[in-house]
């Protein structure tokens, strides 16, 4: 997984391609597809959404989830990932303290 904003990662996919014989075999070896998603961390039972660490073990606020894509409607006190956007949710005031933190650093440069 590659570093970026902690609600978008990025997946790699080195799915096999069948090629013509006149390919190169360690360019299809060496050659991956990155898919970026947009993800957020929500429960059934709370009005708030939260944003995941780029692990996608814990929210940037520090709460545990389970590391699964959920993009349905379900009834569970669990948290888990979903890939739809939460605009009926108010994002979590800690998430959104340490994402504009964690921006801030990124874009002036500091380490």
């Amino acid at each position: 997984m590659t570093e970026g904003p902690p609600n978008l990662t990025a997946h790699f996919d080195s799915s096999l391609t069948i090629v013509s014989p006149g390919a190169r075999a360690q360019e299809l070896l060496n050659r991956r597809r990155i898919q970026f998603r947009f993800v957020y961390v929500i429960s059934s039972s709370s009005d708030v959404y939260h944003l995941p660490e780029v692990s996608e073990d814990a929210t940037l606020c520090g709460l545990r989830l389970a590391p699964i894509i959920i993009n349905r409607p379900v009834t569970t006190s669990t948290l888990y990932l979903t890939e739809r956007e939460p605009i009926d949710r108010r994002l979590c005031d800690d998430c959104a303290r340490i994402d504009a933190a964690r921006a801030e650093v990124r874009f002036s440069g500091s380490p």
